[in-house]
């Protein structure tokens, strides 16, 4: 069986697939996070809500992405576009969000059919 290029970068941790909660939101189609998207806007421990005292966990930051993405994208009638999440950053002691500047793209996937991979946006 042929391996495919999205599920190749799944198995080694590069994609992270958040597709079933991304249907709690209304996305018809799978959607993935870059890991360091995923790293940056969604990983939270025990560990991070002690030192910084915030109650979050990583469900409510991944929601609140998705969330964020799925309403940007019924208003808009494009394949890609740029949004922007507000995160508590994991490093430091900040306790105050960050804009994170996030671009989602809908595109075909291994096998042709449409997925959506949101990113970190980085400019040119």
């Amino acid at each position: 069986m042929k391996v495919s290029n999205r599920a190749a970068l799944m198995a080694v941790g590069s994609l992270v697939d958040v597709s079933e909660t991304a249907r709690e939101v209304a996305y018809k189609y799978p959607v993935a996070l870059t890991d360091e998207v995923f790293r940056e806007c969604v990983e939270w421990t025990e560990e991070d809500r002690l030192r910084k005292q915030l109650r979050q966990n990583r469900n409510e930051r991944l929601f609140n992405l998705l969330l964020m993405s799925s309403l940007k994208a019924r208003h808009i009638q494009s394949d890609s576009f740029v949004f922007t999440v507000h995160c508590v950053p994991r490093d430091g002691d900040h306790k105050l969000p960050k804009p994170m500047v996030l671009r989602s793209v809908c595109h075909p996937g291994d096998y042709g059919e449409p997925v959506v991979t949101i990113m970190l946006h980085r400019q040119n």
